[in-house]
């Protein structure tokens, strides 16, 4: 009966051409999740069920059959005494905002992950530190042969190199 300028945008329908046309063949939405067909609401009032007056998000295909926009709507029913008139739809394009959300979640988990790693990386140059420690203190305290003391140093300069790796690690 009646569509505003932005529903007919959206929808690619005029308000003149929609007039007197199923619901769903000017609304054609699609449920986000599966991608299949919504089913017309006055099949709930005509099963006894309620609307669920909850907005929900559907996929909104206009009448040039583009599929790429997603609007969140509210359905009721409209009533005159006891008598169904109709189905009111109000519905806005959230397209943009489910971006910008689904990109700071996004960012949320890179952020939570940055923390892991530093935390991580933390503790292990904790770890190479100590043991660092422990290899200069035992190389210093023992008299050793010489493959063992070639052994030790070449453990020493290779908890030193990844004590370094570790490091850098932390830094990025």
């Amino acid at each position: 009966a009646f569509m505003n300028e932005p529903a007919s945008k959206l929808t690619g329908w005029d308000w003149r051409e929609a007039r007197g046309k199923p619901l769903l063949e000017v609304f054609q939405v699609f449920e986000e999740a599966t991608g299949l067909p919504v089913v017309h609401p006055l099949e709930a009032i005509y099963d006894g069920r309620e609307i669920v007056p909850n907005a929900r998000t559907f996929k909104l295909r206009s009448r040039n059959g583009d599929d790429s926009a997603l609007v969140e709507a509210r359905l009721s029913a409209n009533y005159d005494e006891k008598s169904l008139l109709g189905i009111i739809v109000v519905f806005r394009e959230v397209t943009e905002r489910r971006s910008a959300e689904g990109q700071y979640r996004q960012l949320q988990k890179m952020n939570a992950v940055t923390q892991i790693a530093t935390g991580l990386g933390k503790d292990l140059d904790d770890s190479q530190r100590h043991m660092a420690e422990a290899m200069t203190k035992l190389v210093a305290g023992i008299q050793l042969t010489e493959d063992s003391s070639s052994l030790l140093a070449e453990t020493q300069k290779r908890a030193a190199h990844q004590q370094a790796l570790v490091a850098q690690l932390i830094m990025l």
